[in-house]
């Protein structure tokens, strides 16, 4: 879902983008390559914490719940050890108190719910409430374990119930006759109360032939069965989406019975859970950084292409000859350094072209035999309006006397030329022919004449053109 909104989000900053100051593909294809180039790495990087997060919190979580099965074990033992020395305090005390007055050991009532003597293959009620049923016997492969003095332990199966577990310690050794005591193991004693447990952790234990002795989680039996059969000790399996742990409890030596299995269980998912809030934050954090790559190229793209965007228009405007719009860069840097360029050239283009235009009018009006009055007035306003800061003359030769002339000046805000008669020199006029496509004079080396001897003069205050 947040890898759709991503998407999404994208695509959607795509369409505002098309509409807005990117509308070039190169704009387009530098934002998406910053954007992939920040988001190839970010999702790399996201991956990679994810997985080794996620391999370090399920080996610490199958870590602690082998923990917890082993810890479970030497819990049971340690209780185990702690009924039997009761018992066998009591043994000691029959034993020391032959009139068979002696009292019960201290904690007694703790460790157990009742207890037998037997003797001679009769069981007599010591201490606790009778059974429904009797005690079970003592099998004849104990007697050797008995023997020794050690404890031993019986378990008593009942149908269709969880078994009872029994203590049995032989009184004296060296008198046989005096019988055994049969202890039944109290269930809040032995298996402890659940509420001890780790948190979402179910302990089951199941003896030799895989039959439940007991579970924290009723519900779990048959999972701890399929994974006494399918674990090893020290490993976790997964089964019916429980991650389970096996211990053992090793009783032969201690008690004469076979190992018990311990089995701690644990849902699944547990581990993914706890990552959620780590992978919202790792994907919240690739979502800003994207966001933040895509602002942050956004602007400079924007510094870099819009500008361009703006000269390229200018060419366009320059081709189609519009002169008189000047591209606007207020920066200082290449960019601006080109609009300044490309607006004078636009500005010196558009000069050139309008003279040319108005020479070319000129030329025409000339040949179509317009008056000499209005032709020297439509020029002298033409080159006003390209040139406004100048001074125009213009001297028509008199028909009559070669050697005067009529001359019209003319400058910016004047409705109408001012004529005055001017003598000719013949050696002005002589120079001035071979020129025939005009003559730039530098006012700065070449001092005008005092009365311009040209067809047509324009002064300005650093140079003057006659033609």
């Amino acid at each position: 879902w947040p890898v759709c909104r991503l998407g999404w989000g994208l695509f959607a900053l795509k369409l505002h983008i098309q509409g807005t100051f990117l509308r070039s593909a190169v704009a387009r294809r530098v934002f998406f390559l910053f954007v992939i180039s920040a988001f190839i790495p970010v999702a790399i990087l996201g991956v990679l914490s994810y997985r080794h997060v996620f391999n370090v919190v399920s080996e610490s979580g199958q870590r602690q719940l082998s923990q917890a099965a082993g810890a479970y074990a030497r819990t049971v033992y340690d209780h185990l050890l702690g009924a039997s020395f009761i018992l066998n305090a009591d043994a000691a005390q029959i034993r020391v108190f032959t009139n068979g007055s002696s009292p019960r050991p201290a904690n007694f009532e703790s460790a157990f719910l009742r207890v037998y003597r037997i003797t001679h293959g009769k069981a007599a009620m010591r201490w606790g409430s009778a059974f429904a049923s009797p005690p079970p016997q003592i099998p004849d492969a104990l007697e050797s374990h008995l023997a020794r003095g050690e404890v031993a332990l019986l378990p008593s199966h009942a149908v269709g119930s969880i078994p009872t577990l029994w203590l049995a310690v032989r009184i004296d050794t060296t008198q046989p006759e005096r019988g055994e005591l049969l202890a039944e193991l109290d269930p809040k004693y032995l298996w402890d109360d659940p509420e001890t447990l780790p948190f979402q952790t179910s302990i089951c234990v199941l003896d030799q032939r895989s039959a439940l002795l007991t579970c924290s989680d009723a519900d779990l039996g048959a999972t701890a069965v399929n994974a006494s059969l399918r674990g090893e000790s020290g490993k976790t399996v997964e089964i019916d989406g429980w991650l389970t742990a096996r211990s053992a409890l090793f009783l032969k030596a201690r008690f004469a019975q076979p190992e018990w299995t311990i089995i701690a269980m644990r849902p699944g998912g547990l581990a993914f859970e706890s990552l959620t809030q780590m992978a919202q934050t790792l994907i919240g954090i690739a979502v800003a950084t994207l966001l933040f790559v895509a602002l942050l190229s956004v602007s400079q793209i924007r510094r870099t292409l819009v500008p361009l965007e703006r000269l390229m228009e200018g060419t366009r405007r320059i081709e189609s000859e519009q002169f008189d719009v000047p591209v606007s860069i207020a920066r200082k840097d290449e960019f601006g350094q080109l609009a300044d360029s490309l607006n004078t050239m636009a500005s010196r283009l558009g000069q050139n072209i309008n003279a040319m235009q108005a020479l070319s009018r000129i030329d025409q009006q000339i040949l179509s035999h317009i008056d000499i009055a209005q032709i020297i007035d439509r020029v002298q306003q033409r080159m006003l309006e390209i040139l406004p800061h100048a001074l125009v003359s213009v001297v028509v030769p008199d028909e009559l006397n070669a050697n005067l002339g009529t001359v019209y000046l003319r400058k910016k805000g004047e409705h109408q030329s001012q004529q005055f008669r001017q003598p000719l020199e013949n050696l002005r006029l002589s120079s001035l022919l071979p020129h025939a496509a005009g003559l730039w004079l530098d006012a700065a080396s070449t001092a005008p004449p005092t009365r311009p001897p040209c067809l047509v003069n324009v002064c300005q205050p650093t140079s003057f053109c006659c033609r």
